[in-house]
């Protein structure tokens, strides 16, 4: 299961990005601040992370240094109010930029291009690589 690191300091945002992660078969981990999401970052594999970056702060200049240092090819999208233009080098950082808004479908479409699309983790390592038609749940016939 894709794991996705979530840092929006939003209680209710985060709360509604990891539903919507969650039922699309991705693992979120929401955290409220930056020192949360390191120690996130030391502790877990992430396949994605997505960051509500605000207006241009050292702090968060800070978190892309460390989300290179700690996963050279972690894809990282940029999730704010402001537009690029606004977020100059955030922008150029970011592997992918999506404008905050009610529609959370710009968002999705970025997470499913940046990862592929997640399995169940319950799957033995074996069924992880098997083909699709092997994963159905539907009866193959009385024996």
């Amino acid at each position: 299961m894709n794991t996705i690191l979530i840092l929006e300091p939003s209680r209710n945002q985060r709360l509604l990005l990891q539903e919507e992660l969650e039922s699309e078969g991705y693992l979120a981990l929401p955290v409220a601040t930056v020192a949360k999401a390191r120690l996130e970052l030391v502790r877990r594999a992430v396949d994605l992370a997505i960051v509500e970056v605000g207006h241009v702060s050292a702090i968060r200049m800070d978190l892309f240094g460390l989300l290179y240092q700690l996963h050279a090819r972690l894809p990282v999208v940029a999730y704010t109010g402001y537009q690029p233009e606004d977020n100059g080098p955030i922008a150029q950082l970011a592997t992918a930029y999506v404008v905050k808004s009610s529609n959370l479908d710009p968002l999705l479409e970025a997470v499913r291009r940046l990862l592929p699309v997640p399995r169940p983790a319950a799957l033995s390592p074996f069924l992880q690589h098997a083909p699709e038609a092997l994963l159905r749940s539907e009866p193959v016939g009385q024996l």
